[in-house]
């Protein structure tokens, strides 16, 4: 994606402990949190933003994958980051394989 700015903003969920939602910002646009289907937001509660983050100016991040987290984010408009668990995992990703 060089040249091309891809800015996301960070939320930290209220309810679950290491989990952070990545949503796509479109230039010269607000961040749209409707992007989140009601059953993944739900049980992450509360979400407080956390930073505003320019992806195309990284190389890596510090706890996921960036390529991962750019993917999500052109093909979905959003990652969710959740700390290691293969339970909350395969939950996640089945919901989000159904979108």
């Amino acid at each position: 994606m060089s040249g091309k700015l891809m800015i996301c903003a960070i939320y930290r969920s209220e309810s679950k402990t290491d989990t952070y939602v990545y949503v796509l910002k479109q230039e010269d646009e607000e961040m749209n949190l409707d992007v989140i289907p009601e059953a993944v937001r739900k049980p992450l509660g509360r979400l407080t933003h956390t930073m505003d983050l320019d992806l195309s100016a990284r190389d890596k991040l510090s706890r996921v994958n960036i390529e991962a987290v750019k993917q999500g984010l052109q093909e979905q408009g959003l990652y969710i980051q959740m700390p290691p668990g293969p339970e909350e995992l395969a939950a996640l990703d089945k919901t989000l394989s159904n979108m």
